[in-house]
């Protein structure tokens, strides 16, 4: 019989003892995604690697959503642009 667990209940870690996972840095694992690939400056290529070692070392333990905003979410937000206009953050609706 299968059992299943909430989410909330099981680490990454625990699913790579269990399932034998190996992480993959090969870059032509998925080509796909780098068809249409946007050229990016070497600010941004050093920012994207800093975000990507960070996630791993912290996947490590179990993580919760705001760090994960905080962590990941926020740097790629700024590269994006979001944070200039048109853009704004804010709470209800704007006059």
């Amino acid at each position: 019989m299968v059992q299943t667990l909430p989410a909330k209940e099981i680490t990454l870690a625990q699913l790579n003892a269990t399932f034998e996972l190996d992480r993959v840095d090969d870059e032509q694992f998925f080509t796909e995604w780098q068809a249409h690939s946007v050229e990016l400056t070497d600010l941004e290529k050093q920012t994207l690697d800093e975000v990507k070692a960070n996630y791993i070392h912290l996947s490590e333990y179990p993580l919760l959503e705001s760090l994960v905003k905080l962590v990941v979410l926020s740097p790629l937000l700024k590269i994006a642009g979001f944070y200039r206009p048109p853009f704004y953050i804010g709470v209800g609706k704007r006059n």
